[in-house]
């Protein structure tokens, strides 16, 4: 009650005058209506979360169409990565490639007089054998060559123009090394002037062990001074692999070149095939290219999933049928009929050239080296032209014949060079007789002794100018 109720109440109380006025006041009092409490509207209530909510979503949107933005407006284009802070922990170049892992080495020694050498695991990057990087990691496991994973590797483009990149010349230098423990690219230059990649390569482990390359940038060219094994010598062997190289990035983009092998006469060479194709063409290509080197006489070609091995042979005479076929279409029946050549006694024939090597080989009495029968290389050939072939009299120089007593200083003339001579077929033991066509034999025998090892010598026997001619020796290890 307010205080006017109050006093009202308490003059009644204190029996004070209370007239009929007063008492239709105290009861209009009493029956007044109480007032109610103010309150908020309803639709304030909703309206202020459900905008809240809504300015929530809004802002949430926005943000996600504000990350996908870039990729939208710069659809196509490759995403980069900003290169650690500080320099690189490597600065060299790719010297070797296994799978998903490379090798790179730099050329500046360290504090312990070794060269950087590191082997990178699960590269993800486009990097190729003879690229130049630079390389960031962390933690790498203790061991020489060290081993671990970047963090971050860059390409370093060459600033260099010219018809062969650094990184063409560069790989097939450091793919025809086989024999050093760690390569060390210490220059690689172009000489503008002259046309040629100069390149510099060192072996880690033996400092004095170097070799240098020259190579014209039109592959027209190559010298070296790296050595030379018994079939190639290390010019042909860069020679033959840039040939290699550039047919199959040309015409066989989906497989992998990855460099060859030589022993001997054989030739292996190794591909990786990523997609389909027609495996049979490459290798009549390849031995079309291999075939035009003397010294190798077969080749095989390591596929991802099969080996496919070819004499040169084989590849004469699948090329003489290929042109017979091209001939025989354009000429009448009666013009393609010929007389087939006599058949030979195989066991006179090889008799025949096993005589003829002898007599070359023949050496004078009291000179222990020096040919016996002939003073010239031309003397030989116009000698044997009608039992020996031209190329397999070569080999025979190239093998077994110099110049030059290379034992003493005697006078010039033709020399046997001191070797442990050639491995031939038996007459005493079995050997096999293949016909594959109506003017070649192919005579083979296995043979296993300490000279040779275990190998299959293989005569291919050809009818030339009416003569049965020893076209050329194969020899396949076993």
């Amino acid at each position: 009650m307010d205080q006017k109720l109050k006093d009202l109440r308490e003059t009644y109380r204190n029996q004070t005058s209370f007239t009929n006025h007063d008492r239709k006041q105290v009861l209009a009092k009493l029956n007044e209506p109480k007032r109610k409490e103010k309150q908020p509207m309803f639709p304030l209530k909703v309206i202020i979360p459900l905008a809240a909510a809504l300015l929530l979503m809004f802002t949430i949107f926005a943000s996600l169409a504000t990350d996908d933005s870039p990729n939208t407006a710069n659809e196509g284009e490759e995403e980069t990565t900003t290169a650690p802070e500080g320099n690189p922990d490597v600065e060299g170049y790719v010297v070797e490639e296994e799978d998903t892992r490379i090798l790179v080495t730099g050329s500046e020694q360290n504090e312990n007089g070794q060269y950087p050498a590191t082997w990178y695991s699960d590269v993800e990057e486009d990097v190729q054998l003879g690229d130049e990087v630079r390389v960031w990691h962390s933690d790498l496991a203790e061991s020489y060559p060290s081993q671990g994973e970047a963090d971050h590797l860059e390409v370093v483009e060459s600033s260099e123009q010219s018809d062969m990149s650094q990184q063409e010349a560069l790989a097939s230098a450091l793919r025809t090394i086989e024999d050093y423990t760690v390569k060390v690219v210490s220059n690689v230059e172009l000489l503008s002037e002259d046309g040629f990649w100069s390149i510099n390569i060192q072996d880690a482990g033996m400092e004095d062990q170097s070799a240098s390359f020259s190579i014209a940038v039109d592959g027209s060219s190559v010298s070296t001074t790296y050595g030379e094994n018994q079939s190639l010598r290390g010019a042909e062997q860069v020679q033959l692999d840039l040939s290699l190289s550039q047919l199959i990035n040309d015409d066989y983009s989906s497989v992998n070149y990855q460099g060859f092998e030589v022993e001997e006469q054989m030739l292996t060479i190794n591909l990786d095939n990523a997609g389909s194709i027609d495996q049979d063409a490459l290798v009549d290509d390849i031995g079309n290219i291999v075939f035009e080197y003397d010294s190798i006489e077969a080749m095989t070609v390591n596929f991802s999933d099969q080996s496919m091995t070819v004499s040169r042979s084989e590849q004469n005479q699948d090329e003489s049928e290929s042109n017979s076929d091209e001939s025989s279409s354009e000429q009448s029946e009666s013009e393609e009929q010929t007389d087939s050549p006599p058949e030979p006694n195989i066991e006179d024939l090889l008799n025949e050239y096993h005589a003829a090597e002898d007599r070359i080989m023949e050496t004078e009495e009291g000179e222990s080296h020096r040919l016996a029968h002939y003073d010239s290389k031309e003397e030989i050939v116009n000698d044997l032209n009608d039992t020996l072939s031209q190329s397999h009299i070569d080999y025979l120089f190239e093998t077994f014949i110099v110049e030059e007593d290379i034992t003493s200083d005697a006078s010039e003339g033709l020399y046997i060079r001191p070797t442990g001579g050639d491995t031939r077929i038996n007459l005493g033991e079995d050997y096999q007789v293949e016909q594959p066509s109506d003017t070649t034999y192919r005579v083979t025998q296995e043979i296993d002794n300490e000279l040779s090892g275990h190998v299959r010598v293989i005569y291919n026997i050809s009818y030339q100018d009416d003569n049965w001619i020893l076209e050329n020796v194969d020899y396949e290890q076993l």
